[in-house]
């Protein structure tokens, strides 16, 4: 349900920063959050809303606390997460971000990246330049925030900034010492998020679907709290879904970013954090699915919804699963 594009302060940003998010322009959007069963209730995500989407620097607040929710096919593990290599993207170009739930450009022009003849799992190792994900089998994306524009909000990284990498205080989960992080308070509508595209390397080029039906699923390590009412859900936007697939609409029953997805359960501890597909479901407030479509997802996102008090969400190693 969130959406949103990475934007790179440096001038190769400045096409990107007319980039909006890949949410639902014209509907109206839903408030509250639902527990990722699939069934009815209402969802938050970014794009809904006059919300304010887009990458940020990251802070230096270290996570803590536990938040409630239910989680799915979760292992917690010390060690390597077995997901540590892959190269960094090194790509300089910017991604789109977007404000007041309107959708706009940010990544490739064609359709699903290049296929992968020798598959690479590692989607990110945090150790590309300016937030871009590992290039790894055709994918290229950029991490950015998103919020719901609350009046008194606050989230860093901020909408619309640069999304620098954080660095992990205390024992990394695995070899890599850095993360996504974000923090904040005060949204009060469907609440505030991160997350990045597949297919988009920025610019003036239109964000596209990504190929990952060789994949039987994703893993990552999560760890972080939100405070009140707040609940943190994993989604994972696929055409249907996400606005710039061109599919679903703002009408109630074809509403956009109805998410295939999951809630997190947080804690002070880095945890990692595995699912198949079939674990993934929809809230069932908007365009419905049978399935998830692998062969063309947008993006992950990583969401607190009407957070009440403060959050603070970090992710590192995301990686598909053979």
């Amino acid at each position: 349900m969130v959406h949103s594009r990475l934007l790179l302060l440096p001038a190769l940003m400045i096409g990107a920063l007319a980039v909006g998010a890949p949410g639902c322009a014209s509907g109206p959007k839903n408030t509250g959050f639902d527990n990722g069963d699939g069934g009815g209730g209402e969802s938050f995500d970014e794009d809904s809303g006059g919300g304010t989407t887009s990458s940020g620097s990251s802070g230096t607040t270290s996570g803590a606390g536990t938040s409630s929710g239910s989680s799915g096919t979760t292992t917690t593990s010390s060690g390597s997460s077995g997901t540590t290599s892959g190269s960094t993207s090194g790509t300089t170009t910017s991604s789109s971000g977007s404000s007041g739930g309107t959708t706009s450009s940010g990544s490739s022009s064609s359709g699903a990246a290049a296929a992968c003849n020798a598959p690479t799992t590692l989607i990110d190792g945090m150790t590309g330049m300016n937030g871009a994900i590992s290039a790894n089998c055709g994918r290229v994306g950029f991490w950015y925030t998103y919020d719901d524009g609350t009046s008194g909000g606050t989230l860093t990284p901020a909408p619309m900034m640069p999304f620098p990498y954080t660095m992990i205080t205390g024992t990394p989960p695995t070899t890599t010492t850095m993360a996504a992080m974000m923090s904040g308070m005060g949204f009060t509508t469907y609440g505030a998020g991160m997350g990045f595209d597949l297919n988009d390397p920025g610019g003036t080029a239109t964000k596209a679907p990504y190929n990952a039906s060789m994949y039987s699923g994703i893993t990552f390590w999560v760890m972080g709290s939100a405070s009140g009412t707040g609940m943190v859900r994993f989604n994972v936007p696929d055409k249907y879904t996400d606005p710039s697939g061109g599919i679903c609409s703002g009408s109630a029953a074809n509403q956009c970013n109805d998410h295939h997805g999951h809630v997190l359960t947080l804690t002070s501890t880095w945890t990692q954090v595995t699912y198949t597909w079939a674990e993934l479901t929809q809230q069932g407030y908007g365009y419905v699915e049978a399935n998830i479509d692998t062969s063309a997802l947008v993006g992950i996102q990583f969401q607190v919804g009407n957070p009440t008090g403060t959050f603070q969400v970090w992710v590192t190693d995301v990686a598909f699963t053979m």
